[in-house]
């Protein structure tokens, strides 16, 4: 039995996809990818020291939906970074 490669935490594996498997899950290429790697806008979860090769969560499919959605309304990328980076805001309950 093989188990998915990924960062443990918690005790818990985080599964990982290669730089091109998530590039085909997001729509995003490989290009755009290894530019948001390099402007910290959208970096992959493990770089291999070795190799460079990249591997991003599946969570992080997610983020990367959204950077394109809004690349799609040309928002510029500081914007991006500046929406990723907010934090999240509850209602509030009672």
């Amino acid at each position: 039995m093989t188990l998915p490669r990924g960062r443990s935490q918690t005790g818990l594996v985080t599964s990982t996809l290669p730089l091109g498997d998530f590039s085909r899950a997001t729509h995003l290429s490989v290009k755009m990818l290894r530019h948001y790697h390099e402007i910290g806008l959208l970096e992959p979860v493990d770089v291999d020291a070795g190799t460079g090769y990249r591997r991003y969560a599946t969570e992080q499919i997610v983020a990367a939906q959204i950077i394109r959605r809004f690349r799609d309304l040309d928002m510029p990328l500081e914007d991006i970074q500046s929406v990723l980076r907010a934090p999240t805001s509850r209602p509030a309950t009672g």
